[in-house]
């Protein structure tokens, strides 16, 4: 599954609707980006919250230098079923 793209973020989570509104959004997602604003983490602790975090900004590094370096292959079906991330 992956993460969510909030567009509809507009503003500080003080605001309960939006709050309700990003949560929604959110589901069962781990996180989520907030367009043009960064990303939420979420987690059952706050140790939790930030390893995920931590690992979404590694991960998002690792997909930039890939970029960087002429781009990627994406993994076929067979291949996806078979990564580590869907065990």
């Amino acid at each position: 599954m992956g993460s969510p793209l909030y567009n509809e973020y507009e503003g500080t989570f003080e605001n309960e609707a939006t709050s309700l509104s990003a949560v929604e959004a959110l589901g069962d997602a781990k996180w989520a980006l907030l367009a043009n604003h960064g990303s939420l983490v979420v987690g059952k602790d706050l140790r939790q919250a930030h390893l995920r975090a931590i690992t979404l900004e590694w991960r998002s590094k690792r997909a930039y230098e890939v970029e960087l370096a002429g781009g990627g292959k994406p993994l076929n079906d067979d291949e996806s079923d078979q990564s580590i991330y869907r065990r």
